[in-house]
């Protein structure tokens, strides 16, 4: 009997044994689980991180465009345009800067009170729209220019930003994305004309240095058999006969005679500076050649291009008796 009950119990305690160590496989399997959970909610997290990451790869462009959207609270009141400037510098970390030849056609000193005052104020609004707000009354407003703000005329703020010099390298790329690209590393807006999406598709290859951004992508659209016309800010690209077209109304609409940034009686191209250092001063004077290009559609010079804190202007001597 007892040999009987010892043959019973072995194989009892075996089966206890196996479900007792089947339970703890189970347990670890389950803790694996856990832990393979856990390395899924790391990758989890890692994938959460990546937006971080893409927001280290924006341009600096972006960057510019991103400080501009931001919200802010000002109340402030500038004597000088150098004044306010600062102000909004220290509020936000923008750079900004102004254009030395749009303050100078407008009689603008940025370090003295020129008799206007000048006011930011936003009570959580945009920076952009408080600029903006800032500017208008003066006849001036801002573009995003290499990398920072640049304070400039209505007149002179196209010009600037389709002057700008580019370098471009793309091969067998799509129109519509080689667009994109300049677009967006040069706060430039790129319409293209839903018409053509198709021909827009065309894969395009061009090498420059150096070239101004409209040329640049005059070329791009030339390349895939279109055109690129100026539209205010805008570069609209469509087909030969449409931009045609455009260029016909455009010019209609905008006579080249009249610069409404300059003082009355002053002619565009024919604006001189009186030589206090930094040639501040602006004169009314008739062109001295009928084929002399109009200010406002010259390239813009690295000099006119002031950066914060100019030096102050040093007056010439009073000629000898």
């Amino acid at each position: 009997m007892r040999r009987q009950f010892t043959r019973l119990a072995l194989p009892g305690l075996l089966l206890a044994w196996a479900l007792s160590h089947a339970a703890v496989l189970g347990g670890d399997a389950k803790q694996g689980g856990g832990q393979s959970g856990s390395t899924g909610s790391s990758k989890g997290g890692t994938t959460g991180a990546e937006p971080k990451d893409a927001k280290s790869e924006l341009t600096p462009i972006e960057r510019v465009r991103q400080a501009l959207e931001k919200p802010v609270t000002l109340d402030f009141t500038g004597q000088t345009i150098e004044e306010a400037l600062q102000h909004l510098r220290e509020k936000t970390s923008l750079e900004i800067n102004y254009d030395q030849l749009a303050l100078d056609l407008m009689n603008i000193m940025p370090g003295m009170n020129n008799g206007g005052q000048f006011h930011l104020k936003s009570n959580g609004g945009k920076v952009s729209q408080a600029l903006r707000k800032m500017l208008n009354p003066h006849q001036m407003t801002y573009v995003i220019y290499e990398d920072s703000v640049l304070i400039t005329t209505i007149e002179l703020a196209t010009t600037r930003q389709m002057k700008q010099r580019v370098t471009l390298d793309v091969t067998d790329v799509p129109l519509t994305k080689a667009l994109r690209e300049l677009g967006r590393n040069y706060a430039v807006n790129m319409i293209i004309d839903p018409k053509i999406a198709k021909e827009a598709q065309k894969p395009v290859t061009l090498q420059v240095e150096g070239a101004s951004l409209e040329t640049s992508v005059r070329l791009l659209a030339e390349m895939a058999g279109l055109k690129a016309v100026r539209m205010d800010n805008v570069m609209f690209v469509t087909d030969e006969t449409r931009a045609e077209k455009i260029r016909k109304e455009e010019k209609d609409l905008n006579p080249p005679e009249v610069n409404p940034n300059l003082p009355p009686g002053t002619v565009r191209g024919a604006a001189v500076f009186n030589g206090f250092g930094g040639a501040f001063g602006c004169l009314a004077l008739p062109p001295l050649r009928a084929a002399a290009p109009p200010a406002a559609l010259l390239p813009p010079a690295a000099s006119d291009i002031v950066v914060p804190y100019p030096k102050a202007p040093e007056r010439e001597a009073p000629p000898q008796p």
